[in-house]
């Protein structure tokens, strides 16, 4: 069974299972907490893959599994084993610090309901050019 622990108020303790790991997360400093909440606004909207490994791995680095830092990929693999580790850790990590992911993917939907909105506009704002041109060009010919 999966047991927490609050060791202090810097660091909670949480505990994986197969094979059993001690995660002890670090809460992170009041300009620290405010620069991560800014990119896990950046996480939330982008698309771009490097973009949300690189937010990930800052968000692991302040965490370790068995006394050693996931601070490289390679320790991630090693000290996680599996990505449901990994995604409670990331988390866990998140919500100790008081960032709320899951409001961040909200917004992420809705700006990418926007952005077809915006498509779409934009596309019938090119037909009407076309159109226009095309009448203008008939114009000419006259």
């Amino acid at each position: 069974m999966e047991m927490e622990e609050q060791a202090n108020f810097d660091t909670k303790v949480i505990e994986l299972e197969n094979p059993a790991r001690r995660v002890e997360i670090a809460r992170w400093s009041a300009l620290q907490g405010w620069d991560m909440r800014a990119a896990a606004i950046d996480y939330a909207v982008t698309d771009v893959r490097d973009r949300k490994m690189d937010f990930t791995m800052e968000v692991l680095r302040d965490a370790t599994v068995d006394g050693k830092p996931l601070d490289s990929r390679e320790a991630v693999d090693a000290l996680l084993v599996r990505w449901q580790d990994l995604k409670r850790v990331f988390d866990e990590v998140l919500a100790f610090n008081d960032v709320d992911i899951e409001v961040k993917e909200y917004v992420s939907a809705e700006v990418s309901a926007m952005g077809v909105k915006m498509a779409i506009a934009m596309g019938m704002h090119f037909e009407q050019m076309a159109v226009l041109g095309k009448i203008a060009a008939e114009g000419d010919k006259a």
